[in-house]
């Protein structure tokens, strides 16, 4: 640079820059916040919703919801019209795993969505005794099982449809594949 003159020793000290240091800061890496992972299965379930997605499928459905177990990491999947149909898809997963398996559901996991944090589904889930737990606004991290599926299953929707050039409006039909 022109008309600034720098000794080699000036060069080598160390120079903080506080307002440098600021700005470079990241949020605290949640890797070991739960080194717990339940070995039992449906003793938790992480529920978290996707979407929208256009163009919707053929047969409407915009959103997806996804089940991930956090023993098994075994999923369940929804299709969704609407955000509103979160209560009625719980209560048809919680019947059908229970007369499948020999285990209770006994904690989901979601987000602080207004979906999962409704009177009716506090009073579902209160009247036969599943706990629910929700993350803190604005930290996917801490209900991360979920999050990484939806990553991941999303990732091999979007790589199919590319892959065998097929319309967007297969995500649907390609994401029941991808989790079953």
């Amino acid at each position: 640079m022109e008309g600034m003159h720098l000794s080699k020793s000036d060069l080598a000290q160390d120079y903080n820059c506080e307002v440098c240091e600021v700005a470079k800061a990241r949020r605290m890496s949640f890797k070991n916040t739960k080194p717990y992972r339940t070995q039992v299965p449906l003793e938790c379930v992480h529920i978290d919703k996707g979407g929208p997605n256009t163009p919707p499928t053929f047969g409407g459905k915009m959103h997806y919801e996804l089940y991930v177990d956090e023993g098994t990491r075994y999923k369940w999947l929804f299709l969704l019209a609407s955000k509103s149909e979160s209560l009625a898809n719980l209560k048809k997963f919680h019947v059908s795993v229970e007369r499948q398996h020999d285990y209770k559901l006994k904690t989901i996991m979601t987000d602080n969505a207004k979906e999962y944090m409704s009177k009716e589904l506090n009073a579902y889930c209160s009247g036969i005794g599943i706990e629910q737990l929700y993350t803190n606004p604005y930290s996917p991290e801490e209900n991360c099982v979920v999050e990484k599926s939806n990553y991941t299953v999303m990732n091999k929707v979007r790589c199919m449809l590319q892959a065998c050039g097929m319309d967007n409006r297969y995500w649907g039909e390609a994401l029941s594949y991808v989790v079953y």
